[in-house]
């Protein structure tokens, strides 16, 4: 009996900590987020709509999944009046456990990594506010990284303008 009673204080622990493990693995996470708009925007009729985010989109780019991680989606950077917002579009990623949202900065030949945010969730739409101090001109690329090993999950790169 107390063999069973040591084998079940044992395994109880050990099986928690192997299921707390395994769950982001297997569990989906889904957002679709409102399409970021400017105040302007608001007031005007849709195919002025049309026009102001169209004229707002700066930059897009494709994910491709990087050190056999899938990531796919769209990267899409708007400047509106009030803000910069980076919009990723139609996202799976494989794991959203611990992700982060960086934007690679490029300026006059230097690079910098920005961390923007926390992956939202797996699959969907997000928006993300850039910050003030980063120019939508000098974001090269959009990667997904994991926070804990910086293990890179997906990479957007924008094409030079």
């Amino acid at each position: 009996m107390n063999r069973t009673v040591l084998t079940k204080f044992l395994v109880l622990p050990v099986l928690a900590i192997a299921i707390y493990a395994v769950t982001p693995l297997v569990y989906r996470s889904h957002v679709d987020e409102v399409f970021p708009v400017s105040a302007k925007m608001l007031m005007a009729d849709e195919s002025a709509q049309q026009k102001d985010t169209l004229s707002a989109l700066k930059k897009v780019a494709m994910f491709t999944g990087q050190n056999d991680h899938v990531a796919d989606g769209v990267a899409m950077v708007f400047s509106f009046e009030e803000k910069n917002v980076l919009r990723l579009e139609n996202m799976f990623v494989s794991n959203a456990h611990l992700l982060e949202v960086q934007v690679q900065v490029t300026v006059d030949g230097v690079q910098n990594l920005e961390n923007i945010d926390n992956l939202k969730a797996d699959t969907g739409a997000f928006n993300y506010d850039l910050p003030t101090e980063i120019n939508p001109a000098n974001i090269t690329a959009v990667r997904i990284v994991q926070a804990v090993s910086g293990t890179v999950f997906g990479v957007a790169e924008f094409t030079k303008e």
